[in-house]
């Protein structure tokens, strides 16, 4: 319903006088004006940063080394000085967006040095690098999922094929399963610890502890497609059934409702991913599709009154 339409129904109801009515709806429309020019503006400023980098792009090889190397510390000088004044003003949306492109910046610097200097390390040593030299703009930053992906680039740096051996192990025994989600689930519990104390000084501990049990929840959904064996398939199962239920439950005690209704989401999206991966030839048929629609429908619906049943339960308060 259209905001006009809105206000003289609330007119009408007697919860707001028509001069209000007026008022909103000139204030609104103002906004919408002020947003849509600052759109243009951005359009605007995009087309010429493109423009720009095109231009560098294409001439890139005739470009003096020390002329990249001042260039790029020229603007990354130019991006933290406005940095420091956003923080110093408070102005904190635009020193998140300014400490993030700062950020970027170390990646791009050591990505350039690497470039002009033939330095060799690969894919490890640049995430390394990158990740621990940029870690003083991460660590001032509120913004939590730019403290995720700083965990995932950091964690990327390690060896992958010791990550390779381990998920290996886990596709192929159920105790890997259970160990994996057990650690991951301890790691998520230190963050959350951690967090309790250092929260207002930096946001890396949440972060770590979203990224802990992002990482578990990844191997739980992997479990549909991991193991095909009917026994040790059934098992896999009981054991992410059981995860569900313990977050659930503990969400029920810490008085989450949002975690709850998450979960609750996560095991019915959990079971038509096991409608997926055992009915897989199925869904290649014309038939299949017919099935498949019909479940993604009966997903939606069964979401949807998930939702309405969990906000009328008792066992949340306040």
């Amino acid at each position: 319903m259209k905001l006009a339409n809105k206000l003289q129904n609330w007119v009408k109801q007697g919860l707001i006088s028509p001069t209000q009515a007026e008022q909103i709806l000139l204030s609104e429309q103002s906004d919408h004006s002020n947003m849509v020019w600052k759109w243009m503006y951005g359009i605007a400023g995009l087309f010429i940063g493109l423009g720009i980098i095109l231009i560098i792009s294409a001439n890139w090889d005739y470009i003096p080394a020390w002329l990249k190397l001042f260039g790029n510390f020229a603007i990354w000088a130019a991006v933290l000085y406005h940095t420091c004044q956003s923080v110093i003003n408070k102005k904190s949306k635009i020193s998140e967006i300014l400490l993030v492109v700062s950020f970027l910046f170390v990646g791009a610097t050591i990505g350039l040095i690497g470039q002009i200097f033939n330095l060799n390390g690969g894919w490890q040593s640049f995430a390394m690098a990158w990740s621990l030299l940029g870690l003083p703009y991460v660590f001032f930053s509120r913004l939590l999922s730019f403290n995720f992906c700083w965990n995932v680039l950091f964690f990327t740096s390690f060896d992958f094929n010791f990550i390779e051996r381990v998920l290996n192990y886990i596709n192929q025994h159920l105790d890997g399963l259970i160990l994996a989600l057990a650690v991951l689930s301890l790691l998520s519990y230190a963050g959350k610890k951690l967090d309790e104390s250092a929260n207002k000084y930096t946001l890396l501990p949440k972060a770590f502890q979203n990224f802990s049990m992002f990482t578990a929840y990844i191997l739980v959904f992997s479990t549909c497609f991991w193991y095909n064996t009917g026994i040790i398939s059934v098992a896999a199962y009981i054991i992410a059934f059981l995860f569900f239920g313990v977050r659930m439950f503990m969400a029920v005690k810490a008085q989450d409702m949002i975690s709850f209704k998450r979960n609750a989401i996560a095991v019915e999206v959990y079971i038509f991913l096991i409608f997926v991966s055992r009915f897989e030839n199925l869904l290649l048929s014309g038939f299949g599709f017919i099935v498949a629609g019909i479940a993604v429908l009966a997903l939606i619906y069964s979401l949807r009154k998930t939702s309405k049943y969990i906000k009328t339960m008792e066992v949340f308060h306040g």
